[in-house]
C-alpha cells in the first residue's frame, strides 16, 4: 500500500449552521456515505485497486512513492486526481482504505462557495484525464464505465426534469402554453407516453428512499425535511459534470484557488 484514503464525514453542526449550509451538509453527508459504502470497498480490493481519487485532505501517502509522482503539475485546477492517476499510471502500489480512518471536511455554507468547489472537482478530473489519457489497464476499464455512467445519468436526469417541466406548463399556467399549436401537439404526444405523476414517482422517490436510509442510520431526522430539496443540488451536479467535459481540454490554470467561506 502506498497510499490511504481516508473514510470522509461532514461536520454535522445545525447549531452552527445558515439553512443553506445545513441543506449542502446533509447532501453532501448522503453522497459520502453511499459512495463509499456502495463503491470505495470495491475499488480498493486487493485485486481491483481501481480508486480513481485520493481526497487530498483525507490522504496519506508513502514518501517513497511522493518521490516517483508530479504532485502538481502546470495547468490543473486540483492535484488529488492527478496524484492518484499517478499511482496507477506508474503502477507504484495498491490504494488502501478503512473506515475507521476517518477524516472530518467542512462544506460550502452558500450555493454559489457550492458551486465553485463542485466545478474545481470536475473540471480537475476531466483535465487529469487529458493529462494522462488512455493506457492498457484494469483502472482505466473501470474509469471508462465510470465517466459513461456520470456522462448518460447526467444527459438522463436532466432530460427528466425537463421533460417534467415541459408536462407541467399547462397546470401551471392555466393551460394558456397549449394555446401554442405545435407545443400542443408535442405536449400530447408525450403525455400519451408518461405522465407527471408517473415521471414524479420515478425520480423522486428512489432518490427520497435513500435519503432516508441515511437520515435513519445517522439518527438524524432533519435530512427528511432537508432531501426534499436534494433533487436540485443533483441537477446542479450534473449539469457541472456535462459543462466542465469540453472545458477539461481548454482551460488550463496556474492551480491557484479561493477556499470558500468556513465556520
Amino acid at each position: 500500500i502506498v497510499a490511504v484514503a481516508g473514510y470522509a464525514e461532514t461536520q454535522w453542526r445545525p447549531r452552527e449552521q445558515s439553512l443553506t449550509g445545513q441543506f449542502i451538509t446533509a447532501y453532501r453527508d448522503r453522497l459520502y456515505l453511499l459512495l463509499q459504502v456502495l463503491s470505495r470497498f470495491g475499488q480498493t480490493w486487493r485485486h481491483t485497486n481501481v480508486a480513481y481519487i485520493v481526497p487530498g485532505f483525507a490522504s496519506v501517502y508513502r514518501s517513497t512513492a511522493l518521490r516517483q509522482i508530479d504532485v502538481n503539475p502546470h495547468g490543473l485546477v486540483i492535484e488529488d486526481f492527478n496524484m492518484t492517476f499517478e499511482l496507477h499510471r506508474k503502477r507504484l502500489g495498491r490504494i488502501g482504505f478503512k473506515p475507521g480512518v476517518k477524516a472530518y471536511c467542512q462544506e460550502p455554507h452558500t450555493l454559489g462557495d457550492y458551486y465553485r468547489q463542485v466545478r474545481r472537482w470536475t473540471l480537475g478530473f476531466w483535465q487529469t484525464v487529458r493529462r494522462h489519457g488512455v493506457w492498457p489497464s484494469l483502472f482505466w476499464a473501470a474509469l471508462i464505465l465510470l465517466i459513461l455512467e456520470v456522462v448518460v445519468t447526467s444527459i438522463g436526469f436532466l432530460a427528466a426534469i425537463g421533460l417534467a417541466v415541459f408536462l407541467a406548463l399547462p397546470p401551471l399556467t392555466g393551460d394558456a402554453v397549449l394555446g401554442w399549436d405545435l407545443y400542443a401537439e408535442n405536449h400530447a404526444a408525450l403525455s400519451g407516453l408518461i405522465t407527471l405523476p408517473a415521471l414524479a414517482f420515478g425520480i423522486f422517490v428512489p432518490d427520497y428512499f435513500m435519503t432516508c436510509m441515511v437520515a435513519a442510520y445517522r439518527r438524524r431526522p432533519k435530512y427528511l425535511l432537508l432531501g426534499m430539496g436534494f433533487l436540485a443540488l443533483r441537477a446542479v451536479d450534473a449539469a457541472i459534470s456535462l459543462r466542465t467535459i469540453p472545458q477539461g481540454w481548454t482551460t488550463r490554470s496556474t492551480g491557484v484557488w479561493r477556499s470558500p467561506s468556513r465556520r
